[in-house]
């Protein structure tokens, strides 16, 4: 996970004590065979589902669009990104960085299931992707905590229920 430009700025005037606070947006991609797409970090090797902080001047849905083409390589279209969930709590949207640092996210993640473009293998973001069915999921401990939350709480939720979960 490359930090922002912006929050560096930030970290390099404030210190690795400041822990700024990033909006992010972050998508479920499923497969026509129900599977979701996950990537297996470089920086922590976990796997997680795509997304990434809001650059300045940026929406969520141009976010999350670029997120996924960046770490992916698939091309997505905003009409077809459904928000299901905005999770803010600190124990799910802070991010360690590889120096050491933390931000605080507050993210808005969407649903997608349609796509074009070339799945990359890998990339400075990402060692793999992989589609997986949600009951053959990699062990919770190898999923990042708000991607812990979101496959097993907030998305199974949303495609039974149609809620939308804010944590």
């Amino acid at each position: 996970m490359g930090i922002n430009p912006y929050i560096q700025d930030l970290k390099d005037g404030m210190g690795l004590n400041f822990i700024p606070m990033m909006p992010a947006a972050g998508v479920i991609i499923e497969n026509a065979a129900g599977e979701i797409l996950l990537q297996e970090r470089t920086d922590n090797g976990k796997w997680s589902i795509l997304g990434g902080s809001v650059d300045s001047g940026m929406t969520f849905i141009e976010t999350a669009i670029r997120e996924i083409e960046e770490e992916s390589g698939l091309i997505i279209k905003p009409e077809d990104l459904i928000p299901f969930a905005a999770l803010s709590s600190p124990a799910l949207e802070r991010a360690k960085y590889p120096d050491g640092s933390f931000t605080h996210h507050y993210s808005l993640y969407f649903t997608c299931n349609k796509y074009s473009g070339e799945m990359i293998k890998s990339n400075e973001e990402t060692k793999s992707l992989k589609f997986y069915a949600l009951n053959a999921l990699p062990s919770s401990d190898m999923l990042v905590p708000q991607t812990q939350f979101l496959l097993y709480t907030a998305y199974p939720d949303y495609k039974k229920n149609n809620k939308f979960t804010v944590n």
